[in-house]
């Protein structure tokens, strides 16, 4: 009788670890979309697709138009093109730049993240913490290597009214 109690006791303590270790991965986790760029362009009268076409237009502009664009690196930023700066163009190793001060990112409403390999995926974005970028609506990965959604779905945390897109982009 006295070790049926403690199997039990044991397969409740086991439970209840379960338990807590998917709900800690819930919590940590962020549901949000990633989209393949190409196919949004592609295929734009998708009945599945979550872009309007309005927004795919912009997004096609913000992407591949002439648009002011601020480079950001370690030392500093620098924009180039006429007019407001609308896209911010960074690496993953410059995370620590995009906290900096520069009143040219409010006007920034595409962040375009330039990954090179599978590592710079290791590295995680907390998009509260760019209180600069109060424009924000997309952020745009371009792959140097053969990236997939899942990849991608744990760079960022604090993900809210920002759409997420991406595209593979290896060099020849």
């Amino acid at each position: 009788m006295a070790n049926i109690m403690k199997n039990n006791i044991n397969y409740f303590i086991l439970g209840m670890i379960v338990l807590f270790v998917f709900t800690a991965n819930q919590v940590h986790a962020q549901n949000y979309q990633v989209t393949n760029l190409k196919e949004l362009l592609e295929t734009p009268e998708n009945p599945n697709q979550v872009f309007s076409s309005s927004e795919i237009e912009e997004v096609e502009k913000l992407v591949y138009g002439s648009n002011a664009t601020i480079f950001i690196n370690n030392s500093g930023a620098r924009t180039l093109g006429n007019g407001v700066p609308t896209v911010a163009v960074f690496d993953t190793i410059n995370l620590q730049a995009l906290q900096k001060s520069n009143p040219d990112f409010n006007s920034v409403r595409l962040l375009k993240l330039k990954v090179e390999d599978s590592e710079d995926l290791r590295r995680s974005i907390d998009l509260a913490s760019l209180n600069e970028f109060s424009n924000l609506e997309y952020i745009f990965i371009q792959c140097a290597f053969n990236c997939n959604p899942a990849q991608l779905q744990n760079i960022f945390s604090n993900v809210e009214d920002v759409r997420i897109l991406y595209m593979i982009a290896t060099p020849k």
